[in-house]
């Protein structure tokens, strides 16, 4: 997903540090990330990746295939 969306000119900001989610999520708010890709378990048990915009107020589930379209 990471190689796909630079591939399309999207700048790409992977958190993969040893953090809690709560953490990672929150530096993602200070520092302005307009779009949050979250891939979980969860996510994934209910169909795929969670979306959420900086200007909206709740995420939506993306199917995994339709991510890059995002």
């Amino acid at each position: 997903l990471y190689a796909a969306l630079e591939g399309r000119g999207v700048e790409v900001l992977c958190d993969d540090r040893n953090a809690r989610v709560g953490t990672m999520l929150a530096d993602a708010d200070l520092i302005g990330i307009p779009k949050r890709i979250v891939i979980s378990s969860k996510s994934l048990e209910a169909g795929g990746a969670e979306v959420k915009l900086r200007t909206e107020p709740a995420s939506i589930i993306v199917p995994l295939g339709e991510l890059v379209k995002v």
